[in-house]
């Protein structure tokens, strides 16, 4: 993930204009990382909404990018947004261009719209289908207001798979539990923990819990880097159980560094 934003929480205003998302870009590539997925609002909920303009001002230097001829055919663009039109701006221009990469909507507010299932019928792209019990996906950032005694995915991921199917879209849906959002720091520990036990092996899957604020919280430093390494190396160990686990599942790993999914490849 590349965050093109000036306060997400772990790399906020570091990729903010061209040379230094193309520069990152290209780091990625040297771990073979061949999906790319780009935010430009923070969804930590400790931050303010942003407007859709503001949200394409700052795509601005990426849209710039896309129309140099910056990504390989083979490469895979993942806009993570929830604003229907930011989104729609991102995959007109990239079709207007005659490109033909394949493109993500990484969408976190857990709406099941008609504008979602519309736009799905308008363009050909993935859509990351996530874990969260906002109302309405104005009000994503607000979504640690709005919590449940009990996580319970299997039947929120079920209703969603027949929505999708009925309308002939399940195929290009990707699950994401979206560790973070609308959950306690117990239950997203719980949740890792039991894994096995709601994840389907018949599902695409999009797994995200780099530099988590509750793997942070599990570190006794009080010192913000040492946090956010002892989160990493976390991140890393769970990463060796989830490949020993999931050999069965199609799952796409989101995070920031690669070096951290290169080295859980090495212990596994």
């Amino acid at each position: 993930m590349i965050n093109i934003t000036p306060n997400s929480f772990s790399d906020g205003g570091k990729f903010t204009d061209l040379s230094s998302i193309q520069a990152q870009i290209n780091l990625f590539r040297k771990y073979n990382c061949k999906y790319f997925d780009f935010g430009a609002e923070s969804s930590a909920p400790f931050n303010k909404a942003i407007s859709r303009e503001e949200e394409l001002e700052r795509l601005g230097p990426l849209f710039e990018l896309i129309r140099e001829g910056e990504f390989k055919e083979d490469e895979i663009l993942s806009f993570d947004t929830y604003k229907i039109e930011t989104f729609r701006e991102a995959i007109s221009l990239i079709r207007d261009l005659g490109l033909r990469n394949k493109v993500i909507f990484n969408d976190v507010s857990g709406s099941l719209d008609s504008e979602v299932f519309s736009l799905m019928h308008e363009f050909e792209f993935d859509y990351v289908y996530s874990h969260c019990l906002v109302p309405d996906r104005a009000e994503t950032l607000k979504h640690m207001s709005f919590l449940s005694e009990k996580v319970d995915l299997c039947n929120y991921f079920e209703r969603a798979r027949k929505e999708f199917s009925r309308r002939g879209l399940l195929e290009r849906v990707i699950f994401d539990p979206c560790f973070g959002f609308s959950k306690t720091a117990e239950q997203n520990l719980e949740l890792i923990e039991n894994i096995e036990s709601w994840i389907g092996s018949g599902d695409r899957w999009l797994l995200g819990i780099s530099r988590k604020s509750f793997l942070r919280g599990l570190s006794i430093s009080d010192k913000r880097d040492e946090q956010f390494l002892f989160s990493e190396l976390l991140h890393s160990q769970i990463l060796v159980n989830w490949m020993n686990k999931l050999q069965e599942s199609e799952v796409l790993i989101r995070l920031h560094d690669p070096k951290v999914f290169q080295s859980a490849l090495l212990v596994k």
